[in-house]
């Protein structure tokens, strides 16, 4: 109780301070500075604050009869992000960005995770209870030349949707919500290729793009623990304001372990979108997709079979479409969900694909749940009373909650009852319902290892006919406000209940409903 009061203070001493802070720079604004008639310099300073609090429902772990808590479990995250620029002309602009006062603290089954603990909580903030004061995430300068823009600095890392490069910065599903984020060191070069050849207003909107990085943080590598990962990166897109989008990825990356192991990976990545709207009735329609393939090799996961490196060969895919009636302040939207999974674990090939952890289409099965569930299959796996000596690789098992080695559909529909009103136009009532399938046995290394390398569940049952992860309802209520002409204001509170499959039925055919409920708060500066 005395250390769940202590983070409660922790966090309204930070809230207090921030909107303080807040107030100051929205009276502010951006300040310009003129140096003479056609130099000047602007700084400008943006920023946003987010409080989130959660509780979840107490599910079975595993055959054993672990669970995660026994009164259920709480969690609460904030952080106060800062985003200085100072701009230097029409060219020249400098970019900073610092995460203060971060707490990601779930709290209520500390006994139950052991060495998975740190990687099934946050990737940054390694106790349970931990606070970070501050978090140093991107400076960077970039000059925009006549021939392109050159960028050089630590910067965030994104692309598409957000399923391999995610920046943390913005929403990716329909209900889940950005914590941190891939950051690399890296210099990069962007050029309208087709411009150079032809001055035409279309021809400048074909972007050519080549990026050397060393990487920072992401959710496979993390400098500061000696993790040594160079890649390169490239894309070529056409991009059409906010409307039309079409582009290739490609990164290759090379990389050195903490643990001493090497990984040699390609990724090739398409991505597309297209905003249209029908002027006549208020109709707007939105379709976007991507793809990703991952190639290489790896002596991470090593067996009898792959003895001294295992291939890496795997694809994941998300699709979405909408429609939204302006008018009548409604929008339906579909989205699907793809990550190829490995039923195999003893020969020579790795065909598991994760998303990147940030992508979140739901509140439970994948960030909490299966989350949980690969963590304590780690701590199993890991455990010297129970199989001697890990296998190599283990480390590998918990999921960090990404997607991963399943198909889910969700469908989701969204009303605006007060559309056409200026203080609560932005209230919303959204509701979705996601359907999740496991594309291969869903099988605990532990129990499958125990048994012999038969595939086997968390529950001790044969995983071979057991493929549906079940149902989860998603129900959220938001609202934003424009307090200042710089200041925004917002609140959601959602729900949501996961109905398990049979891949995660006990003994007895029986698995119990999970809820949960957050609320989160930011303002936006």
């Amino acid at each position: 109780m005395q250390q769940s009061e202590r983070r409660f203070s922790v966090l309204l001493s930070v809230l207090v301070a921030s909107i303080v802070w807040i107030g100051f720079v929205a009276a502010a604004g951006a300040v310009e500075i003129e140096l003479s008639s056609d130099r000047y310099m602007v700084l400008d300073i943006k920023g946003d604050d987010v409080f989130h609090y959660m509780y979840l429902s107490d599910f079975l772990l595993d055959d054993t009869g672990e669970r995660m808590g026994e009164q259920g479990t709480g969690g609460l995250y904030h952080r106060f992000r800062l985003t200085p620029s100072l701009r230097l002309g029409r060219r020249v602009r400098f970019v900073a960005q610092a995460d203060f006062a971060m707490v990601d603290s779930p709290y209520g089954f500390e006994k139950v995770l052991g060495v998975a603990r740190d990687s099934y909580f946050s990737p940054i903030l390694p106790q349970v209870s931990g606070v970070r004061w501050a978090d140093f995430r991107q400076l960077y300068v970039s000059w925009r030349s006549p021939v392109g823009l050159l960028r050089i600095g630590q910067q965030t890392s994104d692309w598409g949707l957000g399923i391999i490069a995610n920046s943390g910065q913005r929403a990716t599903g329909e209900f889940g919500m950005p914590r941190f984020g891939d950051l690399v060191l890296r210099a990069s070069w962007a050029l309208p290729i087709i411009g150079l050849i032809r001055r035409h207003p279309i021809a400048r909107r074909f972007i050519l793009a080549a990026a050397f990085d060393v990487v920072y943080r992401d959710e496979t590598a993390d400098l500061l623990q000696n993790d040594f990962a160079l890649q390169g990166a490239f894309s070529f897109f056409y991009k059409d304001k906010e409307d039309v989008f079409l582009g290739i990825y490609v990164a290759v990356r090379d990389q050195q372990t903490r643990n001493g192991t090497h990984i040699e990976a390609q990724m090739f990545d398409v991505h597309a979108k297209l905003r249209h709207r029908f002027d006549d009735n208020g109709t707007i329609l939105n379709v976007a997709g991507e793809i990703a393939i991952l190639q290489g090799k790896t002596d991470q996961l090593l067996n009898e079979n792959a003895r001294t490196s295992t291939i890496l060969s795997s694809v994941g895919a998300v699709g979405r479409g909408g429609v939204t009636l302006s008018k009548v302040g409604l929008r339906f939207g579909f989205e699907v969900g793809y990550a190829s999974g490995d039923n195999n674990l003893d020969d020579t090939y790795s065909r598991s694909f994760r998303f990147d952890p940030n992508y979140q289409p739901s509140l439970i099965l994948f960030k909490r749940l299966l989350g949980a569930i690969s963590a304590r299959g780690y701590d199993r796996l890991a455990d010297a009373g129970r199989v001697g000596v890990a296998p190599p690789g283990s480390e590998l098992v918990p999921s960090v909650g990404r997607v991963q080695n399943a198909l889910y559909i969700q469908p989701v529909i969204a009303y605006r009852p007060f559309s056409r009103n200026d203080i609560l136009r932005k209230l919303e009532l959204k509701v979705g319902l996601l359907y999740a399938l496991s594309v291969v046995d869903f099988l605990d290394p532990f129990n499958t290892f125990r048994n012999g390398g038969v595939n086997t569940t968390p529950m001790d049952l044969l995983a071979a006919e057991r493929h549906e992860l079940g149902f989860e309802l998603n129900v959220s209520l938001s609202y934003s406000y424009r307090i200042l002409k710089s200041v925004s204001f917002g609140l959601s509170l959602l729900y949501g209940r996961f109905f398990p499959g049979d891949a995660l039925h006990d003994v007895n055919g029986h698995a119990d409903a999970i809820d949960v409920f957050q609320c989160r708060t930011y303002l936006h500066f």
